[in-house]
C-alpha cells in the first residue's frame, strides 16, 4: 500500500517534471559536488524532497474517546531548483522567471487530484550562489486526512 504521503510527494514530483525548464528531477538534494557531475543539458534540476507529516488534528469516531478514526495531517515538500547562472547580471532575473514558473505550475491543481484538502506554496526568500550554480527553494504545504493505518 502506497502512503498519501508518498502519493503526494510524487504527484509533486510530476508537476516539477512538467515545468518546461527543469531537466531532471530528483527524489534527494544535491550538493555543489552532485551538480558539478550532472552533463549540462540535464540542468537545471529540480529536487523534490518530502519531509515526514505533522499529525495537526485527531477526529474521534463514534462515541468513544480514545477510538481515533481519521487524522487531519500536514504535509511540506521542498522543491530545490539548481541551475547555471549564464551571467551575473542576469542572475535576480532568471531566478524570479524560473520561480515564477514554478510557482503557477504547483497551483494549477491545489488538491493533487483529490489527494488533499488544502497546498499553499511559498518561495523562500533567499538563494544560494555557487559560482556557476544558483539555487532556490519553493516549499509546498499539504493538508490531507487518512486514517491510523498508514500515513
Amino acid at each position: 500500500m502506497t502512503s498519501i504521503r508518498e502519493q503526494l510527494i510524487v504527484a509533486d514530483k510530476a508537476i516539477v517534471d512538467s515545468v518546461s525548464f527543469i531537466k531532471t528531477v530528483k527524489r534527494s538534494m544535491m550538493k555543489y559536488e552532485d551538480l558539478k557531475k550532472f552533463a549540462s543539458t540535464q540542468i537545471p534540476v529540480g529536487a523534490v524532497v518530502g519531509r515526514l507529516p505533522k499529525a495537526e488534528e485527531y477526529h474521534r469516531s463514534g462515541r468513544h474517546r480514545e477510538i481515533i478514526g481519521q487524522i487531519s495531517s500536514s504535509l511540506i515538500v521542498d522543491v530545490f531548483v539548481y541551475f547555471q547562472n549564464t551571467t551575473v547580471e542576469m542572475m535576480d532575473t532568471e531566478v524570479s522567471e524560473k520561480a515564477n514558473e514554478l510557482f503557477a505550475a504547483l497551483f494549477a491543481d491545489s488538491s493533487r487530484n483529490g489527494l488533499c484538502l488544502e497546498t499553499t506554496v511559498d518561495i523562500k526568500p533567499d538563494y544560494l550562489y555557487w559560482d556557476p550554480f544558483v539555487a532556490f527553494t519553493v516549499q509546498i504545504s499539504h493538508l490531507y486526512i487518512h486514517t491510523t493505518g498508514g500515513i
